[in-house]
């Protein structure tokens, strides 16, 4: 920085709240820059820093950072001191660990830009950022996304398009926040049953995918735009098939009685099953036929359902008519009349 530079960041000590220095080349801030602490702003964005002054971290009162298009290869430690930040733009920057900003002193962060980075991966302490409402994490090179992150109650958004994830976390249900999820240009073969919990999310962008069928549930949420375009969905041209044999494992004879039993009041299984947790933990992972509504462990044939966008109440989507999983728990069922449901031929 040059002298008439630090003399600007000198004359304004105890005064401004927000400062811009964008553009400037800088390749560091000088030391007295930490005398600024009535400063609530401070963007420095497109310049070519790579830390940060050890007096950084004496800027309490700061609430929102931009650090974006600099060379960060890590998030300096100085800023996981600053208690009231809440938001924090680091995109375009070689970063590759963000483990820094995932603690517990940045419990106050709400919105977090690191598209453009380097990452390959999340650290399970994501975690801890209980108050994140935003995560962009656009062009990175994710590969998965850990279930930790589904902890985070108060996330609204979530943006990890252009990666090269194959698939979302079965957890993503329990972002009950969730109102926008954008996830184009991506891997991802298969969509978590999950996902239909989501009662909040309102759009959805999965363009740009490997996905052929969406969930059983899909039914009941409340989208208001979708986005699925280029994904080789499930198209309905009918073929003729040979029907196999059904023969089911011992374990899933098994588990269908035991879920028959636990229906029914008087039964002694319902009475004693609470003693064992690893078969309530087996009922839990249980499917329900479409058809007769008894409980299957085994996805034993899956069917589809071409359901119209406009009878899901969808204002915006990319294509007519979706493709819906429809699970049953035996031939008898799929033989049965009065549904319109086909089976799934997979190439």
């Amino acid at each position: 920085m040059t002298k008439k530079e630090t003399d600007l960041v000198r004359l304004l000590h105890g005064k401004t709240k927000s400062l811009s220095l964008c553009g400037k080349k800088l390749s560091k801030l000088p030391e007295s820059i930490g005398l600024l602490q009535s400063l609530i702003s401070l963007d420095v964005r497109n310049n070519q820093l790579n830390n940060l002054p050890d007096s950084f971290h004496l800027l309490h009162n700061l609430n929102s950072l931009h650090l974006g298009s600099n060379k960060f290869e890590s998030i300096p430690r100085e800023v996981s001191d600053l208690i009231q930040l809440q938001k924090l733009q680091l995109f375009c920057n070689p970063l590759v660990d963000i483990t820094a900003i995932c603690s517990t002193s940045m419990a106050r962060l709400r919105i977090i830009n690191l598209n453009s980075c380097q990452l390959t991966e999340l650290p399970s302490e994501i975690k801890h950022l209980q108050s994140l409402e935003v995560l962009s994490l656009s062009f990175n090179k994710l590969t998965y996304l850990p279930p930790e992150l589904c902890k985070l109650s108060n996330l609204k958004e979530l943006h990890v398009d252009n990666n090269q994830l194959d698939s979302l976390p079965f957890e993503i249900g329990h972002l009950h926040s969730l109102n926008k999820l954008l996830a184009p240009h991506n891997n991802i073969s298969e969509l978590p049953e999950s996902l239909t919990r989501l009662k909040r999310l309102r759009v959805l962008d999965i363009a740009c995918n490997q996905v052929r069928i969406f969930p059983t549930e899909l039914g009941t949420m409340s989208l208001r735009e979708l986005y699925c375009e280029q994904n080789p969905l499930i198209e309905q041209n009918v073929v003729k098939s040979v029907q196999e044999e059904e023969i089911l494992t011992l374990k899933e004879l098994s588990a269908r009685f035991v879920m028959r039993e636990v229906k029914k009041r008087g039964s002694v299984i319902r009475k004693q099953v609470h003693y064992y947790p690893g078969v309530k933990e087996l009922m839990l992972q249980s499917a329900r036929c479409e058809i007769c509504s008894d409980s299957f462990l085994n996805t034993w044939l899956e069917c589809v359902r071409f359901v119209s966008v406009e009878r899901l109440n969808i204002k915006k989507c990319t294509v007519t008519i979706l493709p819906q999983r429809i699970l049953l728990c035996s031939y008898k069922c799929f033989n049965s009349q009065g549904h319109d449901f086909y089976g799934v031929a997979f190439p």
